[in-house]
């Protein structure tokens, strides 16, 4: 009974979905004449240039997958031939270049050119004005976007590796449609602003937003509306300046998003302190990461985030001390301190931390103390690496809840933790897990 249905599956899609290796159709298979969908597997080797069939002209599907490293071109006649066509998958092929005839593809609504070696698109593209989904993902040589792409105003889904662009096409925000952009690099010159964002109110899901030394005031922070955008999940703020900034903060206020995103990245932020709309009870940021802020040594208020779950905080340098001002995190599951060169002591993890299970603390060369985790009762796992400079284990010890403890490259800690013979061997020996540098201290190598 199977095997009918198959053969009757088989006989039905026979004329509408169409399969070929390596060879195009020729323009006596008269078989394709109701062909829609169409997909051409190049297994050989041969170089294979994709031409046009007077057979294409009903196609709504054109799909090429690569199997090999075969060279691929495209021919100028191919999309004279494509004038149904819905939907064009040219990805992983090696494309240096898109023939310019791209343009009589007035129906396309979907086209994959991803992972080919672009350093440009020609400028017929942004004439396929019916266009939905452009997915450019990791053409590392693409140098820029089109700069009329203020035409694809059915545009809906724009993906990009942003690796290799310095600024994106004057008048972007006339892409008021669009619900998926990958990034926005922030310009200097008129219609490259931040504000182009503005009424970009479909946005959802993740985008990040590049080179903001280039805004100059809270004025122009606002101008992007990211409050208006309740459907962004993912946040990602990235500065290229390293040098400080006075109005930082005050920037950084302006850029205040909508109280439903769930997850926030910050690199190289060039403010002093953080915004008040971090303590904000309401906001449901549930992941924060912040790398590289160097002149930011307050950590206060992140503990008022009450859906917060992780937490990581890498090269903060001007941060010396963690004090009880970083206490609260009622809902915190993971923490990691990373890469801190400045910071000395850490005290007043007393009173906070409820739910913490993880905490990473790992290349912090001048660190002398851990906190005490007196009130971590659900403290699981812990690792210490490259910390030279700590001395001992809290004084009250670590918590029966841990399981895990992994300590690395920190002499200080690891002869205090030495088998039998450490100071602080007691404190850790019912510990079901321990790693010292790399080696896994098993049931058998202790003694009770």
């Amino acid at each position: 009974m199977h095997d009918l249905i198959h053969d009757m599956a088989q006989l039905i899609s026979t004329h509408a979905c169409f399969r070929r290796e390596d060879n195009h159709p020729t323009d006596e298979c008269t078989s394709w004449r109701n062909t829609r969908h169409f997909s051409l597997h190049c297994k050989s080797i041969e170089p294979v240039i994709l031409k046009g069939s007077v057979w294409y002209k009903n196609l709504r599907t054109f799909r090429v997958i690569r199997e090999n490293f075969g060279n691929i071109q495209v021919s100028y006649d191919l999309f004279l031939k494509l004038k149904a066509l819905r939907v064009l998958e040219l990805s992983r092929l090696g494309l240096d270049e898109l023939a310019d005839s791209i343009d009589h593809l007035k129906h396309l609504r979907y086209l994959n050119l991803s992972e080919n070696h672009f350093r440009k698109l020609p400028e017929s593209v942004t004439n396929l004005f019916g266009l939905q989904t452009l997915k450019l993902e990791q053409c590392l040589q693409l140098l820029e976007l089109p700069s009329k792409m203020k035409n694809m105003v059915s545009l809906r889904h724009l993906h990009f590796d942003i690796r290799q662009l310095n600024c994106m096409p004057s008048e972007f925000g006339k892409l008021v449609n669009l619900q998926s952009l990958s990034a926005y690099i922030v310009g200097r010159s008129r219609g490259c602003g931040i504000g182009e964002l503005k009424n970009m109110r479909f946005l959802r899901g993740s985008i990040c937003i590049k080179n903001l030394e280039n805004v100059s005031n809270v004025n122009e922070a606002k101008e992007a509306m990211l409050d208006a955008k309740p459907f962004l999940d993912k946040l990602e703020l990235e500065w290229n300046d390293f040098g400080p900034n006075n109005n930082g903060e005050e920037i950084l206020a302006g850029l205040r998003p909508h109280e439903n995103l769930k997850e926030l990245l910050m690199i190289n932020y060039n403010g002093f302190l953080l915004p008040s709309w971090f303590s904000n009870p309401l906001c449901k940021l549930a992941s924060i990461y912040l790398q590289s802020c160097r002149h930011h040594h307050i950590l206060t208020p992140l503990g008022k985030l009450r859906h917060l779950k992780s937490l990581i905080i890498e090269d903060m340098y001007s941060l010396s001390h963690i004090g009880p001002e970083f206490v609260g995190f009622p809902s915190l599951e993971s923490l990691a301190i990373k890469d801190m060169p400045s910071l000395i002591s850490w005290s007043g993890f007393n009173g906070g931390f409820p739910c913490l299970t993880t905490l990473d603390i790992n290349d912090c060369p001048r660190l002398t103390n851990l906190p005490s985790f007196m009130n971590t009762n659900l403290l699981r796992c812990l690792n210490i690496s490259r910390c030279p400079e700590i001395r001992t284990l809290p004084d009250d010890g670590l918590p029966v809840s841990l399981q895990t403890l992994t300590i690395s490259e920190s002499n200080l800690i690891r002869d205090r933790c030495r088998i039998e013979e450490g100071e602080d061997w007691y404190k850790i020996r019912s510990i079901p897990k321990i790693e010292i540098d790399y080696v896994e201290i098993s049931w058998e190598m202790r003694r009770f």
